[in-house]
């Protein structure tokens, strides 16, 4: 099973762009890209408003940015 990503979520939800999930977290779009990336992971705090954003379990969005969880 491939590992769900943050690209995945937003285009699940109507291609929301990076431009628009960082305008709903206030964050620059550009940190949207470092995280999609896997350069940088977002707090715990923005881990949980993406969960809400994507009605999603907090562990699932969490498990997106663990390293080396490839979930195959």
């Amino acid at each position: 099973m491939t590992k769900l990503t943050l690209k995945d979520l937003r285009f699940a939800h109507g291609k929301m762009t990076q431009k628009q999930l960082a305008s709903l977290l206030h964050v620059e779009r550009s940190t949207i890209s470092k995280w999609e990336n896997g350069t940088h992971a977002p707090s715990r705090e923005l881990a949980k408003r993406i969960a809400a954003i994507f009605d999603k379990p907090f562990e699932e969005i969490d498990a997106m940015f663990v390293k080396g969880n490839d979930n195959e």
